[in-house]
């Protein structure tokens, strides 16, 4: 067989740059994204040498490049054929002065050689065809007539001499017929080789011929053709054999498919037709057809379903056992089969969207489809796609309204009622529709509720029988809030809508003997009606009580169908609420017997505290809004019960009785259940099937047995020894028996221990995670209880339990969320206290006790609460601030509060992270700032004060000056106080070594607030700016860069206003010398210039910290690298010998030098006042 490249284009070759050459190579890649990537690097070279020379004129480089590519299709590795095949025709249809070359090589590369083996024949075969196609689809193949007339005959006849090169020869004949009509029937030698081909009938045409002629019919303008042929190619049923003969072709679909499809499918309503009876001939296929089969039928479908144009032939098409199979087709391990039936899953969602006009009724058909039997509601859930789900996106108006109905109807149907599971996926799915976009206008609104009120009959008023009726049913009581898209008044309407359908519906059930509730459900359910007529009575219509209980009730008469027995105890208990909440409404009906009770809204909390913790979503809703509507008339003890929750001590009480309750109602409603069973099994069962019973038992005793710990076996093993030999028990003595039956007794015990430890953790695990689940649901009606309750007195009495909760929250590391929740809802605080309304039912002083009491107890509050306590700090003293008479002056009781604040943070210990939160009085506009000033600046002054708190009371103090009302208060005399006091603490600091960063950066501020609210008296400003511009300078001159750094942008803004140098050295780090260190103190007595002595051949520079910091890292480095060397013998005769001998030769000299480095590196440490530590010795 011909090589790749002969020996004459391997000489050539040499003329291109390496990475061409790297590229044919790349082109027999299995990658495609490498082998178009190589094919663009060789057109790139092609163009670019081609650019400079005549286009006809190929250069020598370029011909090696055709050879090559020409000579590549013979190759037998189909990924190389495919990479050498593309770059050839690109560079045809580039350069057309190509062709020619290409011509020469394929006569002589591809001409046809009887003496090649017989794969290498049929590997040129497929580079011939290969090359034909290539000059084919480049538009140069009909350039010339002659070569064009032999390639057709050509390919005709190497389509016949192999199957598999059939479809590749048909397909680039089809191409050649495409660019040029006619060109099979104007050249004559051709026509009379083609004619005798397609003249048969259909039935006696190959796939490849038939496709051949209908390809012919359909491009050729010329009247030569037999007019036989248009109508014998037509008849469906000769149509459909030679398709169904294309299933070896698989999984490739073979072209004739398509070519039918759009043979059959034109605009008028005959071709129609002819479509619709293809698919009816192939559908008889599907009663027994094999896996290939069916898959091409989908196959087929996949072109037929996006051509269908009316409602009429969606059913014609999608009929029979069609949808029943593309179900199982779907989720088949068959991959290929797997694949054509999503593929026509995916020409059905195409056929959807692309019909999204009002008039089409496609949509709706394609749907019915699919729902209805043999079909199924639960098309996505059976098949693991989401076809309905994205057809849903896609439908119009009257579609969704549409598919509504359809879905109510298959869920009338009796057989589909049986299925479990269909309507749960009914409501889902309506429940969908009702909130879809397109249906959220207020035009629609009357249909959505009727929906909703069948998916409430659907749920409610199911079959007893249905096993998910429990589902369905919760199912509903989640979409009531879903609907009122979580607006409270929307879903009071929906909800009081629903209960009185519901109520009519229940009638008509209960006069039929069908009620869903039973005897005890429907007692109460009247009941609850004759609650909710009295309270929408003319006299209590209106009340804030009366809407309270409407909303408890109401939900509650839905709960009966959800849990009776629960909703049962609830009723009882609102009942006795509603009894109370009615005497204490009416003044006439009170009477002693209603003194030392609680307040129906204390006792109506602690009920919606208890529906706070049931699971259902809806439930805690209802609670939350009726908390809403209650607040208004909250009492002091209101927000008492809700805290107690967030109490540990009295939380665990309370989730421990709860849990109880709950386990003793779970052992009775057991203990029912087994009676009932028993009875049944009783009532059934015979004599032998008790014997069989007690035989069972037997059994699930020995399998019990079999469940022993292992630990324990192991353990009484161990205890009893081992009994390889027998041993006669009556020769043990009896002292031994005695100490084994300790032994045992003591491994028994400690079983027992570890079982019960094992429970009580359990049980433990289980109440930790109610109270937690607890203490959330109660920062729900706290969250309402904020942002509701129009009373300041409530929500100061709140402030500081919050904190406390948190704080306990805090030493749990399973509250952590706990303490989220917390957090925000102290937030939520903040922003209250701050927007309250104007009308306040507190005094000042009221007020001001709040603040003396939160500021007490902040001062032990932890550093994670900084934020937290400055805004609620802030916050009080704003409402104090608006709450006090403007006309006080002096003696302002805000201003006396904050002065013994001030007094206690001076005289106390505590972090100066937390002690910033205090500094928000300076910032409010109050009378009576300047004794505030006063006090600061004497606490900022002093230097026996601690430095955290002179840095307070500096910014303290930067923040006054900055407030408009100080500074119309402010006296010369203060200013004359701070004036010497501030040139005294900048001298201080200049001959401080202290880093006092914070305390400097603040003093800076001050300075330059004071310049910028500088007053001149008569001209004279009472500071000497000149004075505190040198202090500063000399101040930054006494500290190094490092320590100045947190100061340097105050340092900038007062270069501006005080007109300070620019270019100013920073201090150096002090030269430590040891004493010792007789050649150091040498050096140091020597005259220095610029920070160096000077140098008579003895001493050395001083370094500088950098040089210091170098060189001991270098000096680090070295000596790390001196551990890590190891020499090893791993090709010695000798071996272990030899390594030891010299490990011991070269540990010595290692510590050799490792003493010579210590003694260098403490000699250089030494000389820069640091001393080098004594290293471990190494045992």
């Amino acid at each position: 067989m011909p090589s790749l490249a002969g020996e004459k284009d391997q000489a050539l070759c040499k003329g291109y740059p390496q990475h061409v050459k790297n590229a044919f190579n790349t082109l027999m890649d299995e990658s495609e994204q490498r082998r178009a990537e190589a094919s663009i690097i060789i057109l790139k070279y092609v163009d670019s040498s081609l650019q400079d020379e005549h286009e006809n004129q190929l250069t020598e480089n370029v011909k090696s490049i055709i050879r090559r590519l020409v000579g590549g299709l013979i190759t037998k590795r189909p990924y190389a054929r495919e990479g050498f095949y593309t770059t050839l025709q690109a560079v045809m249809q580039l350069h057309p002065s190509t062709v020619s070359v290409t011509y020469e090589v394929a006569d002589t590369k591809l001409a046809p050689n009887p003496s090649l083996e017989k794969e290498d024949q049929t590997a040129q075969l497929v580079g011939e065809v290969l090359y034909y196609g290539a000059l084919i689809r480049s538009g140069h193949a009909s350039s010339d007539p002659s070569r064009i007339e032999y390639i057709i005959l050509r390919l005709l006849e190497i389509r016949q001499m192999e199957d598999y090169l059939d479809v590749m020869a048909s397909q680039f004949l089809v191409n050649l017929m495409e660019e040029r009509k006619d060109i099979m029937s104007s050249l004559e030698t051709v026509w009379m080789k083609v004619k005798p081909l397609l003249d048969p009938e259909v039935r006696e045409l190959s796939p490849c011929l038939l496709w051949l002629r209908l390809v012919m019919l359909r491009t050729s303008t010329a009247s030569t053709l037999p007019k036989e042929w248009t109508s014998s190619s037509r008849i469906p049923k000769f149509l459909a054999r030679a398709i169904m003969g294309t299933v070896n072709s698989l999984p490739n679909v073979h072209p004739l498919v398509g070519e039918v499809v759009t043979s059959l499918a034109p605009k008028s309503q005959e071709g129609r037709n002819y479509l619709i009876s293809l698919w009816i001939r192939l559908k008889g296929h599907l009663s027994m057809c094999t896996v290939k089969e069916l898959q091409l039928i989908f196959n087929v479908l996949q072109l037929v379903v996006p051509r269908l144009r009316t409602a009429q032939e969606v059913p014609m098409v999608l009929s029979g056992n069609l949808i029943p199979l593309l179900m199982t087709s779907v989720s088949r391990h068959d991959q290929e089969l797997s694949t054509a039936a999503r593929g026509m899953a995916s020409a059905l969602l195409h056929l959807v969207s692309s019909h999204q006009h009002e008039n089409s009724e496609i949509q709706l058909a394609v749907l019915r489809a699919l729902v209805l039997p043999p079909g199924s509601i639960r098309f996505d859930q059976l098949t693991g796609t989401k076809l309905l789900s994205q057809m849903m996106s896609h439908l119009s108006l009257s579609s969704l309204k549409g598919f509504a109905e359809i879905l109510q109807e298959s869920i009338e149907n009796a057989a589909y009622k049986d299925v479990s599971g269909n309507e749960q996926y009914v409501v889902n799915t309506l429940k969908q529709l009702i909130l879809h976009p397109k249906l959220s206008t207020e035009e629609h609104d009357e249909w959505r509720r009727q929906k909703l009120m069948a998916i409430m009959k659907l749920a409610l008023f199911c079959s007893k029988s249905n096993k998910n009726k429990m589902e369905l049913r919760s199912a509903f009581n989640k979409t009531l809030v879903t609907y009122s898209g979580g607006n409270f008044k929307d879903y009071w309407t929906s909800l009081e809508q629903v209960v009185c359908e519901a109520n009519k519906e229940l009638q008509s059930q209960e006069e039929q003997g069908k009620s869903p509730l039973g005897v005890g459900g429907a007692a109460r359910w009247v009941q609850v009606q004759e609650k909710l007529a009295m309270l929408k009575s003319d006299n209590m219509k209106d009340t804030i009580p009366s809407k309270v209980f409407q909303l408890i009730y109401t939900q509650m008469a839905l709960y009966l169908f959800l849990d009776h027995k629960v909703a049962k105890d609830i009723i009882e208990e609102l009942n006795a609420c509603c009894k109370m909440m009615m005497m204490s409404e009416n003044p006439k009906s009170q009477s002693k017997e209603t003194e030392g009770q609680p307040h129906w809204v204390e006792v109506v909390t602690e009920l919606l505290l208890s529906l706070m913790t049931q699971e259902e979503h809806y439930i805690r809703f209802m609670a939350q809004n009726a908390f809403r509507l209650m607040c208004p008339l909250a009492t002091p003890h209101t927000s008492t019960i809700i805290l107690d929750i967030l109490d540990l001590e009295k939380a665990k009480t309370l989730v421990s009785k709860r849990l109880d309750e709950e386990e003793e109602a779970e052992e009775e409603k057991e203990a029912e259940e087994e009676a009932e069973e028993e009875e049944e099994k009783e009532e059934e069962s015979c004599d032998d099937d008790s014997d069989f019973e007690e035989e069972h038992a037997e059994l699930d005793d020995e399998e019990g047995m079999e469940e022993v710990d292992d630990n324990l076996k192991n353990s009484l093993m161990a205890a009893m020894g081992d009994f390889e030999d027998d041993i006669d028990m009556d020769s043990v003595p009896i002292e031994e028996l005695n100490k084994l039956d300790e032994k045992v007794e003591a491994i028994f015990s400690q079983f027992s221990k570890k079982q019960a430890e094992k429970k009580k953790r359990q049980k433990l695990a289980e109440q930790e995670t109610s109270l937690m689940h607890f203490q959330n649901r109660a920062c729900d009606l706290l969250m309402v209880f904020i942002k509701e309750v129009p009373k300041l007195s409530l929500i100061l009495d709140i402030i500081s339990p919050l904190f406390d909760a948190f704080i306990m929250a805090g030493k749990n590391k399973l509250m952590r969320s706990l303490q989220g929740r917390l957090r925000s809802l102290i937030q939520d605080l903040v922003v209250k206290l701050r927007k309250f309304p104007n009308e306040k039912d507190v005094t000042v002083s009221v007020v001001v006790d709040s603040w003396n009491e939160f500021f007490t107890a902040s001062l032990d509050m932890p550093d994670n609460l900084t934020k937290e306590i400055t805004g609620c700090y802030g916050a009080l003293v704003h409402l104090c601030v608006e709450i006090q008479d403007s006309k006080c002056g002096l003696d302002n009781p805000v201003i006396t509060s904050y002065l013994q604040h001030l007094d206690k943070l001076l005289s106390t210990q505590m972090t100066s992270v937390k002690v910033v939160a205090y500094l928000v009085p300076c910032t409010i506009e109050c009378s009576g700032l300047r004794k505030v000033a006063e006090e600061m600046a004497q606490a900022a002054f002093n230097s026996a004060l601690k430095p955290y708190k002179r840095s307070l009371a500096l910014e303290g103090l930067q923040k006054l000056y900055e407030n408009k009302a100080f500074l119309e208060e402010r006296t010369r005399e203060l200013d004359e106080t701070i004036a010497p006091a501030l040139l005294k603490m900048l001298s201080e600091f200049c001959t401080s070594g202290a880093a006092l960063k914070k305390l400097k950066t603040n003093l800076l501020n001050l300075i330059f607030v004071l310049h910028k609210n500088d007053e001149l008296k008569d001209g004279q400003s009472i500071f000497n700016w000149q004075l505190v511009g040198d202090g500063v300078v000399k101040m930054r001159q006494s500290v190094t860069r490092k320590e100045f750094a947190k100061c340097i942008h105050v340092y900038h803004k007062l270069q501006h206003s005080l007109n300070l140098p620019r270019d100013i050295s920073f201090a150096q780090k002090p030269v430590v010398v040891q004493k010792n260190d007789k050649a150091q103190l040498k050096m140091k007595k020597q005259p220095q210039v610029n920070g160096n002595s000077v140098n008579h051949g003895k001493s050395t520079p001083v370094k500088n910290m950098k040089q210091q910091k170098a060189e001991k890292r270098k000096n680090k480095k070295m000596m790390m690298d001196k551990k890590r060397k190891r020499v090893t013998f791993a090709d010695s005769e000798n071996g272990e010998d030899d390594y030891k001998s010299l490990d011991m030769t070269v540990s010595k000299k290692n510590k050799k030098r490792k003493r010579q480095a210590n003694h260098k590196e403490e000699d250089t440490l030494s000389s820069h006042g640091w001393k080098l530590l004594p290293s471990k010795q190494k045992t």
